[in-house]
């Protein structure tokens, strides 16, 4: 699976998840993420959410070949801070990362 699929699943997921619980677990980890920074445990924990692979989670955590590359950091940079928008995370958490920049050049099983 697509990391970009995995995000769609995790939108799919929070939209059936009458609670909200979904949203707020991932909006917390988000917010950690953030105050922890590239590298953190926090960080790791929370693209762990769309990974499905250890090369999808080198992507995600900025520990491949693209790891410099400055519209990768703004896509990870999107990946988490579009999860703290609130009430409209659930239709905004793929804002700007449908292009597949995320995926290129992984290999998907």
């Amino acid at each position: 699976m697509t990391i970009l699929d995995k995000i769609k699943n995790k939108i799919e997921e929070e939209a059936a998840d009458q609670t909200g619980q979904v949203a707020d677990k991932l909006q917390d980890e988000a917010i950690e993420a953030l105050l922890g920074g590239l590298g953190s445990p926090a960080w790791t924990t929370y693209m762990n959410n769309f990974a499905d692979s250890p090369e999808q989670l080198k992507r995600l955590t900025a520990e491949d070949a693209t790891a410099t590359d400055p519209y990768m950091r703004k896509a990870l940079a999107y990946l988490v801070s579009n999860a703290v928008c609130g009430g409209t995370t659930v239709t905004r958490l793929k804002d700007r990362l449908e292009d597949g920049l995320l995926d290129q050049g992984l290999q998907i099983t």
